[in-house]
C-alpha cells in the first residue's frame, strides 16, 4: 500500500510539474509571439519613415512662416491650417502668375479665370496683401511709380469684390480688371468721376 501511495505521490508531482511547465511553455510563447509582432510593426513604421527620407539637396523649401503669419493677420492656427491645406503652393502659384502680368507675359483675363477657379476669398485676401506690401514699400520711399490715391482706390475695389463675391457678380471679369492693374508694374486704379 505504502508505494502505491508513493507511486501516486510521485505521479501527482509529476502532473504538477507537467502543468507548470506547460504554463510556462505557453506564456513564454505568448510572450515570444507579442515581441515579434511589435518588431515586425517597429520595422514596418522604420521602413516607412525611410521612405519619407528625401535626400539632401531634394528637401522642401522651408515654409515661410513669417510672411504666412502677415498674410494670416498673425492667427499661428489660421496659418498653419493654410500651411497644411496646401496653400503655399497656391500662393506660389498667384506670384508667379502676378509676376508675369507684370512682365507683360500673361494675359490677365487668363490668369483671372484660373484664379476664379480657386478659393476666391483667398485670393482676394492674397492680392489685398500684395497691393497694401507695394503701398507700404511706397510709404518708406521705395517706389514713387504709382499714386497713393490710386492705390486706395485699388484697395477699396478689392474690399468691395469681397463684400459681392457671393453676390451674382461676374468673378472673372472683376478679377480681370483687377489684374490689369498690375500690368506692366502695379499702376492702382484711377478714380473715375
Amino acid at each position: 500500500m505504502q508505494s502505491r501511495n508513493q507511486w501516486k505521490k510521485k505521479a501527482i508531482e509529476r502532473g504538477e510539474t507537467a502543468r507548470a511547465q506547460r504554463k510556462e511553455i505557453y506564456r513564454v510563447r505568448t510572450e515570444r509571439d507579442r515581441y515579434q509582432q511589435e518588431a515586425n510593426e517597429a520595422k514596418t513604421e522604420l521602413d516607412q519613415q525611410r521612405s519619407q527620407i528625401v535626400p539632401y539637396g531634394q528637401q522642401k523649401p522651408e515654409i515661410e512662416w513669417q510672411g504666412l503669419l502677415e498674410f494670416c493677420g498673425n492667427a499661428p492656427l489660421f496659418a498653419r491650417e493654410l500651411e497644411q491645406s496646401g496653400f503655399i503652393n497656391v500662393a506660389r502659384a498667384y506670384a508667379k502668375d502676378l509676376n508675369a502680368i507684370q512682365r507683360r507675359e500673361a494675359d490677365p483675363v487668363a490668369v483671372a479665370r484660373k484664379w476664379a477657379k480657386t478659393d476666391i476669398n483667398l485670393c482676394l485676401r492674397w492680392l489685398y496683401a500684395q497691393a497694401a506690401k507695394i503701398m507700404r514699400q511706397q510709404a518708406d520711399g521705395g517706389n514713387a511709380n504709382q499714386s497713393t490715391e490710386a492705390c486706395y482706390v485699388y484697395l477699396r475695389e478689392l474690399n468691395q469684390l469681397k463684400r459681392l463675391q457671393n453676390g451674382g457678380v461676374n468673378m472673372d471679369l472683376n478679377l480681370a480688371r483687377l489684374l490689369f492693374a498690375w500690368y506692366g508694374g502695379f499702376t492702382g486704379i484711377q478714380r473715375t468721376a
